[in-house]
């Protein structure tokens, strides 16, 4: 595959391809899926109350390629948006889901080799199946890693069910991108507002504390997490891990809170500079990639510019 050499590459942009929308056409009962055009909008219902506007550039390359270079990024690394997760769904429709997905993000990566590589979709609630898909996906469709939700189906991902999957990742060094969805909360968050300012970055901190200590890190030393959002609330707990860990932690961190923290993040790019600044010292600078959750935030603004100088 042609290298990707680039002023700037978004870690973080969600894209939708042509396969997707064609199965939810012949599958939509099935899925759960409703694609429909409305008052000139491209509309998506993923289940009740996950209803979405598709604009064009998350489903069309060219369109994103265009809208990306008005940013200064001229590569970025493509994965399915968390509202396609579904992992309320049987598996076989699930790893129906997941294999139009991949097949199609492996497409586009086809296409345009010099602006794109691509994480794909994962069947996590049947982990058996997630593991045909996972070998699927890196050895027919060349994906580099696989995108899953910050839990699954209620289920923390230090839950033993997923050690064979994250296994198998480790050892086809596949990227697991944790992207925050379905927060904590429940009732709580239901103030609107509450959900994404709240709820998201701290659905995303608890997923990586599972990972940390429930020992999931420590069991796969090879495999590299991908947190979204910076890891949400994740870097300003440092202090509060390092405290538990000494006084209440049944067993001991094996690694400093900050080394352990060495998640590979994104940042989103509404993220204020002082708070930036923090998520990038934590993990340290070799753990960290900018990302702008293109094409949900349409702008870089100042706080990363100044921050990655």
């Amino acid at each position: 595959m042609t290298p990707i050499t680039a002023e700037a590459i978004d870690s973080h942009v969600h894209f939708l391809p042509a396969s997707f929308f064609e199965l939810v056409r012949e599958e939509e009962a099935g899925l759960g899926i409703i694609n429909r055009a409305e008052n000139g909008k491209n509309l998506l219902a993923c289940g009740p109350g996950n209803n979405f506007a598709i604009p064009p550039v998350l489903t069309g390359p060219e369109q994103l390629i265009a809208e990306l270079k008005k940013l200064g990024v001229y590569a970025a690394v493509l994965s399915p948006p968390p509202f396609i997760f579904n992992y309320h769904l049987p598996g076989d429709a699930s790893a129906l889901l997941a294999e139009s997905v991949n097949r199609g993000l492996a497409g586009v990566v086809e296409s345009f080799p010099l602006n794109f590589r691509a994480i794909g979709l994962l069947p996590m609630q049947e982990p058996d199946l997630a593991l045909e898909v996972l070998d699927r996906g890196v050895g027919q469709y060349g994906l580099r890693g696989f995108a899953i939700g910050s839990n699954i189906a209620g289920r923390d991902l230090d839950n033993p069910d997923f050690y064979p999957v994250f296994a198998r990742a480790e050892e086809k060094k596949a990227v697991i991108f944790i992207h925050p969805w379905d927060p904590m909360g429940g009732d709580r968050l239901s103030r609107p507002g509450l959900k994404s300012v709240l709820g998201i970055p701290m659905e995303a901190a608890a997923a990586g504390l599972c990972l940390i200590l429930g020992g999931v890190i420590d069991r796969y030393p090879g495999l590299r997490f991908f947190l979204a959002h910076g890891g949400g609330a994740l870097s300003f707990l440092a202090g509060r891990l390092k405290r538990f860990a000494e006084v209440r932690g049944k067993q001991p961190l094996t690694a400093s809170p900050r080394n352990t923290l060495g998640l590979c993040t994104t940042t989103a790019s509404y993220c204020p500079i002082r708070p930036c600044n923090a998520c990038y010292r934590r993990p340290g600078p070799n753990r960290y990639c900018w990302a702008a959750i293109f094409p949900i935030i349409l702008e870089i603004p100042e706080t990363l510019m100044r921050c990655n100088q």
